[in-house]
């Protein structure tokens, strides 16, 4: 399918931008319910483990593909509001970038629940929780990804778009 370059990357990204939502919302509907009772959540991924790695993997996938539709959005804003889009855009890369070492803790769940057993994975959870590096991970990845929605929002504003 030969084309202009230019039409191709942004009809990409903007299947980018389609596709990485529809992958959220099949995740949510296929995923076990969740539970923040650590132990009730053990018990629903013991439950449906094929569910819960179904679920890991589309949101995965999604977060995969928020990263090149939203370096598209980079490349068509123009103007004033250039600068904010490639600060949005980079701190949007870092931040929905690390998304799937998040996300994929849906598949961690699955397999480590069929190989350790459901209460041998319940105390590693609990022990998780209760460390500070799992906080400042989760951190690390939502502070940048707000950051990058506000001013990619900014940017659009100030470009006129």
């Amino acid at each position: 399918m030969p084309g202009n370059p230019s039409t191709v990357r942004r009809v990409a990204a903007g299947l980018a931008l389609i596709i990485a939502p529809t992958l959220f919302l099949l995740a949510d509907i296929i995923s076990p319910a969740w539970s923040d009772d650590t132990a009730q959540h053990v018990q629903q991924v013991d439950e449906n483990p094929g569910r819960q790695g179904v679920y890991g993997l589309l949101s995965v996938l999604g977060f995969t593909l928020l990263v090149p539709g939203i370096i598209g959005i980079v490349h068509l804003i123009r103007g004033p509001g250039m600068t904010l889009a490639h600060i949005g855009g980079g701190l949007a890369v870092i931040g929905f970038g690390a998304g799937p070492a998040l996300a994929g803790s849906g598949v961690t769940d699955a397999v480590a629940v069929d190989t350790i057993g459901p209460e041998a994975y319940t105390v590693l959870l609990e022990g998780l929780q209760e460390n500070a590096a799992w906080i400042l991970l989760v951190l690390l990845i939502a502070i940048p990804s707000l950051l990058s929605v506000i001013l990619m929002a900014m940017a659009v504003w100030r470009s006129g778009f």
